[in-house]
């Protein structure tokens, strides 16, 4: 069953009974109803966001799901095999509440040091080129879940409510599989006043430090995440420059605490009132994928990504667009997971921005850090842990170090 459930303000929505449900390649598309394949593609895929106004009401349920890969209809070729997002709009709303799961994750494989070192250091020669300014490097983590249907898998990541980012987001895709996503970032928010984006870069894990105001401090003082900021900040206030002149950088660094780190982002904004008018196509033509995802410039670095990464993407560092009565806005998904319910495998994915400044062994623990705050809100049950696993950077066998 097609259905998606989502954080809004203090409630839960959940969203059913589709009048439209499909997935999209290059080349063809797929109806997650019916699950009939079409020729239709990226161009029609394009089509539905430019008839989604993003200034006039529109009554629509419609959640939208772009693959980090269709990023490369803006930044470079795009591959026929790749899934490039889902479009989705919904005929029902209702309340929703969590119950009561025990979710365990076992974990069954992760990135070894070498290879993410072997990975860092092909991208940090592109930096000493002058090839780019700053790239974010990821990689995937896979795990064994207990869950087994989607009710579940929600139940699990919206149960403690302390830990949900704000656009936390559940989604059955049926026979695609199901998104999980707690990601805290935004792409875009259309208010009434503005349109926003609030990249984030920089994090510290608090347990690292003696509380959250010294993992704080040291996080804000660094010249090295200072300059990461930074630079993608004029980034993206130069991609939403090319929607109006009229941009600004409201604050440039603010404090974001989520499970068990802290993170810093800046907010960038335009007023409304100077840009006539605006669709959804225009809004992605500029802004994605987003540039705290990417790196700098972002055109460059999207190819370079392609050739140093593992695998593709997917919907991690992708977005997430919402169209529910006033709201319309935009996540990047970060802290998003992917689950297939037949054989119980989640697939995750981690990383964080490289600049000169970088070194390979802290980049590597700090990626460490955001999968154990992802699995500290998504794990509950009598052990609050990954089941009988590890991040060993070493080896595959996932037997010393506790998650």
């Amino acid at each position: 069953m097609i259905e998606s459930i989502f954080l809004k303000d203090d409630s839960f929505i959940k969203l059913s009974l589709p009048v439209k449900a499909i997935a999209f390649y290059k080349n063809k598309s797929l109806n997650l109803i019916s699950n009939k394949w079409s020729k239709q593609g990226i161009e029609e895929l394009n089509s539905l966001q430019r008839n989604t106004d993003l200034f006039n009401n529109d009554d629509r349920y419609i959640v939208a799901h772009f693959c980090y890969e269709y990023g490369a209809s803006f930044l470079d070729h795009i591959d026929e095999d790749s899934l490039l997002g889902v479009w989705l709009e919904f005929s029902h709303s209702e309340e929703w509440s969590p119950d009561e799961v025990e979710s365990q994750l076992e974990l069954l494989d992760a990135p070894l040091e070498k290879n993410y070192n072997k990975a860092f250091q092909k991208g940090y020669d592109h930096l000493l080129k002058g090839d780019c300014y700053q790239f974010n490097l990821t990689f995937p983590f896979k795990f064994k879940t207990n869950l087994k249907c989607f009710e579940e898998v929600a139940n699990s990541l919206f149960l403690k409510r302390k830990n949900l980012g704000e656009f936390a987001m559940v989604t059955n895709l049926g026979p695609i599989g199901v998104l999980a996503s707690n990601s805290p970032e935004c792409l875009f928010k259309i208010s009434e006043d503005h349109i926003e984006t609030r990249p984030i870069k920089g994090t510290r894990r608090v347990s690292h430090f003696e509380n959250e105001e010294a993992a704080w401090e040291d996080l804000k003082n660094s010249s090295k995440d200072q300059a990461e900021l930074y630079m993608i900040s004029d980034l993206l206030r130069n991609d939403l420059n090319k929607l109006s002149p009229y941009v600004k950088v409201a604050n440039k660094k603010v404090r974001l605490d989520v499970p068990e780190l802290i993170h810093q982002y800046s907010e960038i904004i335009l007023p409304r009132e100077k840009v006539s008018n605006l669709n959804l196509f225009q809004m992605m033509e500029a802004l994605f994928p987003g540039g705290s995802i990417t790196g700098a410039p972002k055109k460059r670095v999207f190819q370079i990504l392609k050739k140093i990464e593992e695998e593709k993407r997917g919907f991690y560092c992708g977005s997430t667009f919402l169209n529910y009565k006033n709201t319309k806005q935009c996540s990047i998904n970060i802290r998003t997971s992917f689950i297939n319910l037949e054989d119980g495998l989640l697939s995750y994915h981690a990383g964080g921005g490289i600049t000169v400044k970088s070194n390979w062994e802290s980049e590597y623990l700090e990626m460490i850090s955001k999968v154990k705050s992802f699995v500290s809100a998504f794990s509950h049950g009598p052990i609050d842990q990954i089941k009988a696993s590890n991040l060993n950077k070493n080896t595959n066998n996932f037997g010393h170090l506790s998650i």
